[in-house]
């Protein structure tokens, strides 16, 4: 590997490469001298063959050789980081590592102390066995990093350590994962609050992706599992490590790339749409299915599909499109909330909701009590949307007038009078409009028993010459046999 020249630094000039600088002194050359580097936790300068000085902050001067060592370690560091823009070798022992929050097919994420700000902070560390995925590693640092969004947890810095590994340091977030929270909503009763906490965190979750695809970013494994919420409420997405950019649609060797290297179905079987499931390219509408199908895991507790005991069996019930909206599990679903999910869980992308927008335009319509435009309202449940309307408004009516004073029943009295001609304004049309449907009806099967009775009346009359032409017929051919 190809590596800066130091020199500048005292009579002795030295080649440094990030992996060497782990070693300090003993990559510098030559004895003691301004290119060295001085350890006062040991007390001693690095030495070529030497056992190499710990890595401490420079907390107390070295022996006074007429140079300060400081100086000129920064110079080596601002040579290096010219070559090595990602090199950060203070990260060996500016975060104590105190332990391990999860481990995943990429990484290892700790808990650690930024020693410098005293405070903590996530560290996600790509596995050794894993380095031919840096590239990977480092589009999602650079990803994650892009996205300033309150429900995205914050990048405090990222680099390579003076060992070779590549890190990513963030915001640590306290809290439990919405899986937690949906299986504790279904085995402790289903209670109707919780359910509307749960959707409240599911907006949350929507609003940031919609954020996300407004910067031209797909996450591709949404779920439970990826949403964590916080001590007070705050919703976090969480691993953005298989998240992609739009932009790069046109990117045949990074898509070979991720194939080799991810292999040919990236994302979490039950909650990847039929597109994901396939290997194909996809956009934002894959994040809308897998919006869907939590949707569908917080209204039943499992997902959309869940057809088999292994992966394998779920991806290939999901490329078979078999796929079970809320309604076929629960009969107590919402219909509303019921065509939320079908609307995002629709195999064909194109008849899918656009984006993760159009899906938060829907479920705060329906958390507002408003009309959904993916739902087709019965008549039914238009009566009864028009009467919940009519009886808040009189009841916030009849609060406000009761306040106002005694001298404001007398307009309760007539506001009241009213709402009650209006609803029987209302009650009088609809009874037209279904005596007007009755004739219409009755007037239609009239005239059907008409048509039916002339078309009877014409294979009658038909059935008549037909015999009459049959009997003539044959009285012919009598006369020709006896002639």
């Amino acid at each position: 590997m190809e590596v800066p020249r130091i020199e500048g630094l005292g009579d002795a000039a030295a080649e440094v490469s990030p992996s060497d600088v782990s070693r300090d002194g003993a990559t510098l050359g030559g004895a003691p001298s301004p290119a060295a580097v001085y350890d006062p936790g040991s007390g001693t300068w690095g030495q070529p063959g030497g056992p190499p000085p710990s890595v401490r902050p420079l907390s107390s001067g070295p022996p006074n050789l007429g140079v300060d060592p400081r100086d000129t370690l920064a110079k080596q560091l601002k040579l290096l980081n010219r070559r090595y823009p990602s090199f950060a070798p203070h990260s060996e022992f500016a975060f104590e590592r105190l332990e391990v929050l999860g481990e995943g097919g990429m990484g290892v994420v700790y808990r650690v102390l930024d020693r410098r700000l005293g405070r903590d902070a996530a560290l996600k560390v790509l596995r050794a066995e894993t380095r031919s995925w840096g590239n990977r590693f480092r589009r999602e640092i650079e990803i994650t990093a892009k996205l300033d969004h309150p429900a995205i947890p914050a990048v405090y810095e990222a680099g390579t350590t003076a060992s070779g590994e590549q890190y990513l340091l963030m915001r640590l977030i306290h809290g439990v994962e919405l899986k937690d929270r949906i299986e504790a909503y279904h085995a402790e009763g289903r209670q109707p609050e919780v359910l509307r906490e749960l959707l409240d965190d599911l907006l949350r979750l929507g609003e940031a992706v919609a954020y996300a695809h407004k910067r031209g970013v797909v996450h591709r494994d949404l779920k439970p599992a990826n949403v964590m919420v916080g001590r007070f409420g705050e919703v976090f997405v969480m691993d953005w490590g298989l998240a992609r950019i739009l932009e790069e649609d046109a990117d045949e060797s990074l898509h070979h790339l991720e194939i080799e290297t991810l292999g040919s179905v990236m994302g979490t079987p039950g909650y990847m749409p039929p597109e994901q499931a396939r290997g194909e390219r996809v956009d934002a509408c894959a994040d809308v299915f897998a919006l869907g199908a939590i949707l569908t895991t917080i209204l039943t507790g499992q997902p959309p599909v869940d057809l088999g005991t292994s992966s394998s069996e779920v991806v290939a019930a999901t490329v078979d499109e078999k796929i079970t909206l809320p309604s076929q599990r629960r009969k107590d679903v919402a219909p509303e909330l019921n065509s939320l999910a079908k609307a995002a869980l629709a195999p064909d992308p194109a008849l899918r909701l656009a984006d993760g927008s159009a899906f938060v335009r829907e479920l705060r319509a329906y958390l507002a009590g408003e009309a959904l435009s993916v739902h087709d309202y019965s008549f039914r449940e238009r009566l009864v949307r028009s009467a919940r309307q009519q009886t808040g408004l009189l009841i916030g009516i009849t609060l406000v007038l009761t306040l106002g004073g005694g001298a404001s029943l007398v307009g309760l009295w007539a506001q009241n009078q009213e709402f009650e001609e209006a609803a029987l304004e209302r009650r009088a049309q609809e009874d037209k409009l279904k005596a007007q449907v009755a004739a219409i009806r009755q007037r239609q099967a009239e005239e059907q028993r008409a048509e039916v009775e002339k078309e009877r009346q014409r294979l009658e009359e038909a059935m008549s010459l037909l015999a009459e032409a049959t009997s003539l017929a044959e009285g012919g051919s009598a006369e020709v046999v006896e002639g």
